[in-house]
């Protein structure tokens, strides 16, 4: 396995690696270092600390982040993750879509007061959630507040029914935030109705311009650290090296760099000549101003596969990720016809060792482009795969929306520039180790789960993997003016079809003679449609499993060409 490949299958499994001085430093989350991983660390240490410290070294290209002098009343400039949220907020008018919030219930025995000095005390530490965001004459910029206080909103709900109360909670919640003014952080507290659990509910609300899910470990973390202290008559330490603010202004300089040119050069080889759109049918036709919400089909692949897979990804060299993508691209590429798949992902885009302690939005999205040519063979199809994603984890500092400029693309109000397919993967990010978890508990906090009626979608189609060594789920968020139910469920059933035709074919020892087509068609008896998977041998004939469908769904689109589209129901009035 090459370094670069070891570090992604580290990197998936939430473990970095940074030299620091003569030796090579872990950062994992509990439970995350197994003992195969730590075996895989320790025979590759040398190569793994030479390519970290070329990596790590001004002569990279990346120069180290400085903290800048702080000036009273001065504005900094923001980074691009900053100035993308600071325009959808303007452009809608705020909104909830963009509010990152955190829900634990409390009992008596949760000190108000040494929760509201630690939640100071985390205001104080991370700058970003003091700051404020106005329009000067140097465009829209960051102001940092010195002085300012977190207060706790108190609110009285012991009265209110389950409904009510939950209308309550929700109302608060998507309240918007005036960025021009407020604090990027809001915390309420609710007394509980009787029917429900816990003395309290606290929420902690923060707007996604100043935080992600990585910042939200490490919000949860200083807290309950503060929380503690302060009940044990201490004072909470712990200043920054640096601040959010400090990595903006280095981003600026950063994409007047060299580098920023090559990795710039790099995506615009990387994707010339991509289609604007992908090329799955639709069930309905785009409206001209998309929504951002939608549905959700959740299904595991079945447990058998589950451990082949793993076993698999493990000698190709590939993350359970790149599998899964490869995978995925096939079961799109089969059920829509088309072989160049492109698809997005979100990676955390804290690849160095100074970003790991602060709050804020580092978030970046890369361009997943592959040929799913059917002719190929599969390894070289996989080897494809883990290509695609190394390449685009060594050029991903070039935030997007400055790749969607460099490329001139035009953007739509009605789908997302470059992909409108996302695909992501589980992260414990975002979640308190066990003992953590536990400290909490003995102090009188227990996490909540908000309830979400509301299923929130980018794109047309955002995937989302949850992986461990036993289970696969994979979640189907899915625009809803755009597919119908039955589609993602097709599509659902056509990728555990593929990821189980894969594992055959490891486990028959017949990958290195395979083609991607073998894989793809290894029951040819089966036809994949929009309107579900049917049997050819079935004693229902074709047509009139047609003539089935199109009663059924009369409106949903059947065929489509650049120029035209008809429905079931406009396909089989021309065939009468």
């Amino acid at each position: 396995m090459n370094t670069q490949a070891i570090i992604d299958q580290l990197t998936h499994n939430q473990i970095l690696l940074f030299v620091n001085g003569e030796r090579l430093a872990v950062e994992a989350k509990k439970g995350a270092l197994t003992p195969e991983l730590a075996t895989l660390i320790r025979d590759n240490k040398a190569a793994l600390m030479a390519y970290l410290s070329q990596q790590q070294s001004p002569t990279s290209g990346a120069s180290p982040i400085k903290k800048l002098s702080r000036e009273t009343g001065k504005s900094y400039p923001l980074s691009s993750a900053q100035k993308r949220f600071w325009f959808i907020d303007k452009l809608r008018g705020g909104s909830s879509d963009y509010h990152m919030p955190l829900a634990f219930t409390l009992t008596d025995a949760v000190s108000l007061t040494h929760l509201e000095g630690a939640l100071n005390h985390v205001l104080q530490k991370h700058e970003i959630l003091r700051s404020r965001y106005v329009l000067t004459a140097d465009g829209t910029t960051e102001q940092c507040i010195s002085d300012a206080r977190v207060r706790i909103h108190y609110h009285d709900s012991a009265a209110l029914s389950e409904a009510d109360f939950s209308a309550q909670v929700e109302a608060c919640i998507a309240a918007p935030f005036a960025l021009e003014h407020d604090l990027m952080i809001r915390v309420d507290h609710f007394l509980m109705p009787d029917a429900l659990s816990g003395a309290g509910l606290l929420i902690i609300n923060i707007h996604h311009i100043a935080c992600d899910a990585w910042s939200l470990d490490i919000l949860k973390q200083d807290l309950m650290t503060a929380y503690l202290q302060l009940q044990n008559a201490q004072q909470p330490q712990g200043e920054l090296p640096i601040q959010y603010l400090d990595y903006a202004s280095w981003q600026q300089d950063w994409l007047n760099s060299e580098q920023c040119a090559q990795q710039t050069n790099y995506w615009r080889n990387k994707l010339a000549g991509i289609a604007q759109l992908h090329s799955l049918p639709l069930d309905h036709p785009r409206q001209p101003e998309k929504a951002n919400f939608g549905k959700l089909y959740s299904e595991a692949l079945p447990d058998d596969l589950v451990p082949v897979l793993h076993s698999l990804a493990r000698e190709y060299k590939l993350t359970p990720f790149m599998l899964l993508h490869s995978c995925l691209a096939l079961a799109l590429s089969q059920y829509g016809q088309y072989q160049d798949v492109v698809m997005g992902t979100t990676i955390s885009n804290r690849d160095s060792e100074q970003l790991h302690p602060l709050i804020g939005c580092f978030l970046n999205r890369l361009v997943l482009r592959l040929d799913t040519d059917r002719a190929q063979p599969l390894a070289e199809y996989l080897k494809q795969v883990a290509r695609t994603h190394i390449e685009a984890q060594n050029n991903q500092q070039l935030p997007f929306d400055n790749l969607v400029e460099a490329l001139d693309i035009t953007r739509a109000g009605n789908y997302s520039p470059l992909f409108q397919i996302q695909f992501t993967m589980g992260s414990e990010l975002g979640e308190l180790s066990s003992e953590d978890a536990r400290l909490l508990n003995d102090a009188g906090f227990a996490g909540f789960e908000l309830g979400k009626d509301a299923v929130v979608v980018r794109g047309d189609l955002d995937i989302h993997a949850h992986v461990s060594e036993q289970n696969i789920v994979i979640d189907w968020s899915y625009d809803n003016e755009l597919f119908d139910t039955q589609t993602v469920a097709t599509l659902s059933s056509l990728l555990q079809q593929i990821c189980r035709n894969l594992a055959q074919a490891y486990q028959q020892c017949t990958m290195a003679t395979a083609s991607v087509a073998d894989v793809l068609f290894n029951q040819p008896q089966t036809l994949y449609t929009q309107a579900g998977a049917c049997r050819l041998d079935d004693a229902t004939g074709l047509i009139e499993r047609f003539e089935q469908q199109a009663a059924l769904t009369p409106d949903a689109i059947a065929v489509h060409s650049d120029s035209e589209q008809l429905s079931y129901a406009q396909l089989n009035a021309q065939a009468a």
